[in-house]
């Protein structure tokens, strides 16, 4: 009888431990400005993704604490320290009080954290990690807080720098702060587990060249950050999609599409590493906003987006030289077409492009503007006739208020349900994770 006790005793231990069982790896994975219409599109067109191995995502608000129309800075606040608040504030109160990210908190814990993005590191999404700015554009500032942190790992892309900030200067101040920098592909097999480590090198798919995947890609230095931070204690990472953003700005599809495709693989190698520890991982893949309003409004052919062969930057940066050197309208129009990869323009489609040569020629940008300022009247108008004859249009240079995705997998996921705003989502992972909303407590 006092053996069946035992027994029975064990078993009640052992159930209340596996109940207790939590995530110690924890994946914030950031599309920027992937609104449902992007997922949509980008499925749509690729078939089987990553996203389908997650369910059903949970519709997130993204509005600042005004109610307004977010930036990057606002929700990436929201995303990192669970608080609404005004646009550009990098990890600030609305009051403009420093708020401490849940990056932080769990690195005080005892938990390694890696900060990994495809734009630059000291931006507003992945800055709001491990900054305190009342403003964004405190590149030196936010700079200062990445040197100054005691993050394990960041992946860089680059470094948004001032008239005061010369490129070695950087790399100079980040050794100073106890980092092994890393550059290049022939550095990224050579990083080596312990202390602080920094990887520099573009995770873009926007070469001079035209439209090519990077290697190491954004996935690769996702896997490497694995490989680095795996403890007993876990870590906390988060990993950035950022160019999504600005293709969407500039409303070039083909741009979105490419950069969707890494991040896609960047999901992919998290759900692998997942599959190896089910019980000990959280992964969430969400969006700080949506860019560019896209509108499907019919079938979209499969894969005509492949037949761009420059990005949007690297087509305007074309033309703006061939005007200069005194190209004629014409010899620019069927430049821009070739690469944006049309033809065989009908009468109404050569009009809007003509309207946009025009306007191009006379050194004019578009009328519409976005937060990055106007664009290249005559690589949009042609862009747009791309659009139309595939039956999507983009609504807006800017952000919109649109709610976003968010999918969770793993130890943790009951916890993301609707109603949900973005600064639910730290909380709740602190809450997966710990037991508690270590937010609250701050």
């Amino acid at each position: 009888m006092r053996k069946y006790m035992l027994f029975v005793v064990a078993l009640l231990v052992f159930a209340v431990s596996a109940a207790e069982v939590r995530p110690k790896y924890l994946f914030l994975l950031i599309g920027d400005g992937m609104g449902p219409n992007i997922v949509k599109f980008y499925r749509d067109q690729m078939g089987k993704t990553s996203f389908d191995k997650m369910g059903e995502p949970v519709p997130t608000g993204t509005n600042n604490c005004f109610g307004k129309t977010t930036d990057s800075a606002a929700s990436g606040t929201a995303l990192a320290c669970g608080v609404k608040t005004y646009n550009g504030s990098m990890a600030m109160d609305k009051d403009k009080r420093p708020l401490t990210s849940l990056a932080k908190i769990l690195k005080k814990r005892g938990m390694k954290v890696g900060i990994i993005s495809s734009v630059s590191i000291n931006d507003a999404t992945p800055g709001t990690h491990y900054a305190n700015r009342v403003s964004r554009k405190d590149r030196e500032g936010s700079f200062a807080d990445l040197v100054a942190s005691d993050f394990d790992f960041f992946g860089v892309s680059s470094i948004s720098s001032s008239k005061n900030m010369k490129f070695n200067d950087l790399i100079a101040k980040l050794s100073e702060g106890g980092f092994t920098v890393s550059r290049g592909p022939r550095a990224f097999a050579k990083m080596k587990k312990g202390g602080k480590n920094l990887f520099f090198n573009s995770t873009q798919c926007a070469g001079k060249d035209g439209i090519t995947h990077p290697k190491p890609s954004l996935a690769d230095v996702t896997g490497k950050a694995i490989e680095l931070l795996d403890n007993p204690n876990g870590f906390f990472m988060m990993v950035e999609g950022g160019a999504i953003d600005h293709h969407n700005h500039s409303n070039n599809v083909s741009g979105m599409m490419n950069e969707m495709i890494e991040f896609d693989q960047v999901i992919s190698t998290v759900l692998k590493f997942a599959e190896k520890h089910p019980d000990e991982t959280l992964v969430i893949v969400t969006a700080d906003h949506d860019t560019g309003g896209i509108q499907i409004n019919g079938k979209v052919p499969a894969g005509f987006w492949k037949a761009q062969t420059l990005s949007y930057g690297r087509i305007d940066s074309a033309i703006q030289k061939m005007r200069k050197a005194k190209k004629s309208k014409e010899e620019i129009i069927s430049f821009v077409c070739q690469k944006v990869g049309i033809s065989d323009l009908n009468a109404e489609e050569k009009k809007a492009v003509e309207a946009g040569a025009d306007r191009f020629m006379s050194g004019k940008k578009t009328k519409e503007r976005s937060m990055y300022g106007a664009y290249n009247p005559l690589v949009i108008a042609v862009m747009r006739v791309r659009d139309a004859r595939n039956n999507y249009r983009y609504t807006t240079f800017g952000h919109t208020p649109t709610k976003v995705p968010t999918f969770a997998v793993g130890n943790g996921k009951e916890l993301f349900t609707a109603p949900q705003e973005n600064s639910d989502i730290p909380r709740r992972i602190s809450v997966a994770a710990t037991g508690s909303d270590l937010l609250e407590k701050r």
